[in-house]
């Protein structure tokens, strides 16, 4: 049977236990014939602590971009739904002007990427409001100027948002790789430790309990 993975959490329980109980004297005392002094532990401990910190920093960023995903959902609909109406509008107050469709891009059908859709919305926009013949037919269905204005000023927010987000998701990349980095050291660090504790407490199985040193039956 394949060995169960621990999770971060079960192994930086595990360290801790270590950490804690490795500086006991009786156990120390031991250690320093194996080069373990009081230095070691603190830089294990500083080990520790720096890993601690980046987890919890990783948690915080990857919150920030869940927040931001899903503000940008929100707005994505909010701004994608408010052009749609105005695009099937549209085709209603230009049937048989196909040529204005063409220059509004509501022929054919809409771009599913994020990118694509935007920027056929943002051509819509513009050419809308740019147009005075377009504009006066788009008038008459009550797409006036300003409808046309507030449709440009979502797109605005959106892309802000999708900005934010994108900022956002790069620094959870990075807490992540900064998380990783910090606990491959720790736990290198404490691997070692533990392996040196096997030898020197091999006749002890006591204190490998008391240290959270599994020891095969």
């Amino acid at each position: 049977m394949a060995k169960k993975k621990r999770s971060i959490a079960e192994k930086m329980g595990s360290t801790r236990v270590l950490l804690e109980n490795v500086v006991a004297d009786d156990i120390k005392s031991v250690l320093l014939n194996f080069g373990y002094d009081d230095a070691s532990f603190d830089f294990g401990k500083q080990l520790f602590t720096t890993g601690d910190s980046l987890i919890q920093k990783r948690k915080e960023l990857f919150g920030d971009q869940l927040i931001a995903t899903r503000k940008l959902n929100a707005k994505e609909k909010e701004a994608y739904n408010y052009y749609m109406d105005n695009v099937k509008l549209s085709k209603v107050a230009l049937t048989g002007f196909d040529g204005m469709m063409a220059k509004l891009g509501i022929l054919g059908d809409r771009d599913d990427s994020f990118e694509g859709w935007v920027s056929q919305a943002r051509q819509y926009y513009k050419n809308a409001q740019n147009d005075p013949n377009i504009l006066q037919k788009l008038t008459k269905v009550g797409l006036t100027l300003e409808k046309l204005q507030a449709g440009d000023q979502l797109l605005d927010q959106l892309e802000k948002l999708k900005s934010e987000r994108e900022d956002a998701k790069g620094k959870a990349q990075t807490a992540t790789k900064d998380r990783d980095k910090a606990l491959d050291d720790l736990f290198a660090w404490a691997s070692a430790l533990k392996q040196v504790c096997r030898v020197a407490f091999k006749d002890n199985l006591q204190i490998l309990e008391r240290l959270g040193i599994l020891v095969p039956s």
